[in-house]
């Protein structure tokens, strides 16, 4: 049940996983650092741009989507006597499934946060000027 949203955003962003997150990473805070400073120039620039930074951060966790849901599971394959004990014991395999359980739950988790937080950078703009309305026409 919590991971539809990541799936799905999988799914829409699949043609981003050939690109890699530190040049996604980097476009986006470009791209901040740009409209940021733009709309110091101009104030009212800021209400009309701030819905392109949230679907920024939307197309981040996208991308981050679809490349966690395409990742291989190779096996461990190891020719040191030791290691090829420790892995086929039933105890290793226990744990390797708790283990993706885990990661898998906190990634569901991230993916999570940052649609919320997309979601209050996309609101906060229509909340800050409706208090300066409110001031400006004494409410």
């Amino acid at each position: 049940m919590m991971d539809y949203l990541p799936r799905f955003l999988a799914r829409k962003f699949h043609n981003l996983i050939d690109v890699s997150f530190g040049l996604i990473l980097f476009w986006l805070i470009l791209f901040i650092v740009i409209i940021f400073s733009i709309s110091n120039a101009f104030p009212n620039f800021f209400y009309l741009v701030i819905p392109v930074v949230s679907a920024g951060m939307v197309a981040f966790a996208g991308s981050m989507s679809a490349k966690f849901y395409r990742r291989n599971h190779k096996p461990f394959i190891s020719s040191d006597p030791a290691i090829v004990k420790v892995t086929a014991s039933s105890a290793f395999n226990r744990l390797s499934i708790w283990a993706s359980i885990v990661v898998e739950i906190l990634f569901s988790l991230l993916v999570h946060v940052m649609i919320f937080q997309a979601l209050f950078v996309l609101i906060a703009p229509i909340v800050l000027f409706v208090s300066e309305w409110e001031t400006l026409n004494g409410y």
